[in-house]
């Protein structure tokens, strides 16, 4: 069988449920090979994988993205910073910065955050029933640094408590929110988390801010400076569009 239509078959579940979704037996999928032209689209549709690499002869691929230069357009989009935290193997707190952290639904609750697929800490992720999303203040750049590099004990010197499944929570956090490890989905190079909240907490500050590789912190834009609610209804659509 291709290998291309084997990962189109573990994305649904089988390759009977790929058969059946497409219309044809799974002897017919056995005897392909190559996946006929009127079918890619179909495919694509239906697992997510790319045209370009299911039928790279008839959809080749246009552009190259320089990979240095793509994630210096990413950088262009200012973020919070977070430490994604868990009790890995052997009891062990585990604990890493991200910024990728985004709310995904209110009803039910879910929020995701990204792993490279490379990093040493994925397999305890993978495996936890639970992690902690702990946003960090304007004043936690040193905690943000600590969890960045990498080390034996990345928690010397941190106070935390334990919160649900065992998750590190790191105390005096702008906002932690801790989630059942629900949903992963393959993301290309990185696997990507949807947790279901459990519980969360948040206090009143300013944020600590990541936007061009660099630190930043929020300032009021002057132009708001004398509006008690400049975004009005646009705030729904800015956070839950």
């Amino acid at each position: 069988m291709l290998a291309i239509l084997k990962s189109a078959a573990q994305r649904l579940g089988s390759v009977n449920h790929l058969a059946e979704s497409l219309g044809v037996t799974r002897q017919a999928l056995y005897q392909w090979s190559r996946i006929p032209a009127e079918r890619v689209l179909e495919i694509e549709r239906l697992t997510g994988i790319a045209r370009h690499d299911l039928r790279p002869d008839l959809y080749p691929l246009e552009q190259t993205i320089d990979t240095r230069e793509f994630r210096n357009a990413l950088g262009r989009f200012a973020t919070g910073i977070t430490v994604i935290t868990t009790r890995g193997f052997n009891a062990k707190p585990e604990g890493l910065t991200v910024n990728s952290f985004a709310a995904v639904s209110l009803e039910p609750p879910q929020v995701l955050w990204c792993l490279g697929k490379q990093s040493p800490s994925l397999p305890a992720f993978e495996a936890c029933s639970h992690f902690a999303v702990n946003v960090l203040t304007r004043d936690q750049r040193d905690l943000s640094n600590q969890f960045a590099t990498s080390s034996d004990d990345k928690f010397a010197g941190i106070d935390w408590t334990e919160g649900r499944g065992g998750a590190p929570i790191l105390e005096n956090c702008l906002a932690t929110f801790e989630c059942r490890n629900a949903i992963r989905h393959d993301g290309g190079d990185h696997l990507i988390f949807i947790g279901e909240v459990e519980h969360f907490h948040y206090i009143n500050g300013s944020p600590l801010l990541f936007n061009g590789g660099q630190y930043g912190i929020v300032m009021t834009h002057p132009e708001d400076r004398n509006h008690k609610n400049p975004i009005g209804d646009f705030e729904g659509l800015l956070f839950w569009s």
